[in-house]
């Protein structure tokens, strides 16, 4: 006897190249989804930095603590590039 009418079929099972694609998917995330440190610098000379903190990553398991340890990143990255004096 098949389903009663008007009741939900169960959800299809995965197959293994399904599975096996879907692990695939989540052990190669964008990289975008890490940690980075960036360095460039403008038209005038100036290093620009941009550091992005993102927790789950070594010592960054709360917003607190990915928030100090991009604070305290940007702080040594601009005491190596410091902004000179005169307008920018």
């Amino acid at each position: 006897m098949g389903p009663a009418a008007g009741s939900a079929e169960p959800p299809a099972r995965l197959t293994l190249s399904e599975l096996a694609r879907a692990q695939l998917a989540a052990l190669t995330r964008s990289p975008r989804e890490h940690s980075t440190v960036s360095l460039s610098r403008s038209a005038r000379g100036v290093t620009q930095i941009e550091v992005s903190v993102r927790t789950g990553d070594e010592g960054a398991d709360t917003p607190a603590e990915a928030a100090a340890l991009a604070r305290k990143l940007y702080d040594e990255l601009r005491a190596e590039y410091p902004v000179e004096a005169g307008p920018v």
